[in-house]
């Protein structure tokens, strides 16, 4: 048996797809790739940053502020 509610599931998955993403973004920072119309490129990370804000949107919006809070701090703890 699952000890654990769907809605406690599915908060666990947000939060370890929200901290494996900021450590991701983290590690390929220094990987610089080449996108068209951007001369210098740009770095690998700041295609995966963006994701975290939107999960942090959609913990806020089903958890509430306190465990959106909680799940911020596990990422940059893990980073």
């Amino acid at each position: 048996m699952d000890p654990f509610t769907k809605k406690e599931n599915i908060y666990i998955f947000l939060t370890a797809l929200f901290s494996l993403l900021v450590v991701l973004a983290n590690l390929t920072t220094a990987k610089w790739i080449l996108v068209p119309f951007v001369p210098q490129g740009l770095p690998a990370g700041l295609l995966l940053y963006p994701f975290t804000f939107l999960i942090n949107d959609l913990v806020i919006e089903m958890y509430g502020k306190t465990l959106a809070k909680r799940m911020v701090y596990t990422g940059f703890i893990l980073s």
